[in-house]
């Protein structure tokens, strides 16, 4: 289990990640995957 402090900076790190990278992206059908695969990974943390 990561603590509260942990959780937040990886969210940090990934939300940077993922705001990058929907920029770049004009197939909005890869946007959704992104947002799923954003979703999905933040019930795990």
């Amino acid at each position: 289990m990561l603590n509260i402090s942990q959780k937040k900076i990886l969210r940090i790190q990934f939300v940077f990640i993922f705001d990058k990278n929907v920029l770049k992206i004009k197939d909005y059908e890869k946007v959704y995957f992104y947002v799923a695969c954003f979703l999905y990974g933040f019930t795990f943390l």
